[in-house]
């Protein structure tokens, strides 16, 4: 993913099978992940990089997007960690 941040949602359809979303990229230290899921399914998640492998347990943004979106959300450095948070 080189060293901007990219990422994309993770999706969970009524029948409960997961999807993913377009990867979108940002700059080295965001990106910005439209809700892309297909009609009638929700975003469950949130998967993106940390370029340099800084921060794997989640950024402060990282964890105000998780309760803002009530999704979780992972983070892929060396290896990736996800968390959630309460809403």
């Amino acid at each position: 993913m080189g060293k901007r941040e990219c990422g994309f949602s993770i999706c969970k359809t009524k029948s409960g099978k997961l999807t993913r979303g377009r990867t979108f990229c940002g700059t080295e230290h965001n990106v910005t992940l439209p809700n892309d899921c297909p009609v009638g399914s929700r975003r469950v998640a949130l998967t993106h990089n940390h370029p340099g492998g800084v921060n794997p347990l989640g950024s402060s943004v990282d964890k105000a997007t998780a309760r803002k979106h009530g999704v979780i959300v992972c983070i892929k450095t060396d290896e990736t960690r996800c968390i959630k948070v309460k809403k």
